[in-house]
């Protein structure tokens, strides 16, 4: 493990608070079928959403850590957004009980994805390479796909997630493909490599 501080903590503790949404949504997809009631899955994405963020407070006293070979950080930056985002996941999880019960949406699933698209989220705020971040969007983004056509019975639902779906295809290929052209030039995913490449050889005028 590569860090400014300790080399004592793992690189899976880097990702406590991904892990926990994760363990969540893994949770309820198996009790699916048990979950009846909006409210109880709900309660669980809230709760792990407050577990997170609370996670990511007590991450803060270990200072500045890298991990996994250089694609994850743990600094205040990434810790900030995290807490963020466990907010905002617990409160779209507590406004959406009403329309979840009216619209008749599978709730375990739909609170499965929100918890899934937010682990994206999460990764992508504490990315050092251009692949990591990569991955964090896709996560959030698949999840986004399935959230916006969850009702199925509708077709204005449907639509909108094909809309989506071609929409954030294109944007993807455009992203990769701007990935490939800048590993082509600097040799690196890596974002501070890339800085002192480009800062080395004047390529950032181009």
């Amino acid at each position: 493990m590569n860090g400014t501080t300790s080399a004592t903590v793992s690189d899976l503790a880097l990702v406590i608070p991904e892990l926990i949404l994760v363990g969540m949504a893994l949770a309820l997809i198996l009790a699916a079928r048990r979950i009846q009631g909006a409210p109880v899955a709900a309660a669980g994405t809230v709760l792990a959403a407050l577990a997170a963020a609370l996670a990511s407070g007590w991450a803060l006293s270990w200072g500045t850590l890298i991990g996994f070979g250089g694609m994850i950080t743990l600094d205040g930056y990434s810790q900030f957004f995290k807490v963020l985002i466990a907010a905002i996941l617990a409160l779209a999880a507590l406004l959406s009980v009403r329309s979840s019960d009216r619209e008749q949406t599978p709730r375990a699933e739909y609170h499965a994805l929100l918890l899934l698209a937010s682990t994206g989220m999460m990764i992508s705020a504490s990315a050092l390479d251009l692949l990591t971040l990569y991955l964090g969007l896709e996560l959030t983004t698949l999840c986004s796909y399935i959230l916006v056509g969850i009702t199925v019975e509708r077709p204005t639902s449907n639509e909108a997630a094909i809309k989506y779906f071609l929409l954030a295809s294109f944007a993807s290929a455009l992203l990769l493909y701007g990935i490939s052209l800048t590993y082509g030039v600097t040799g690196t995913t890596d974002f501070a490599a890339m800085s002192s490449d480009l800062a080395e050889h004047g390529a950032g005028s181009h």
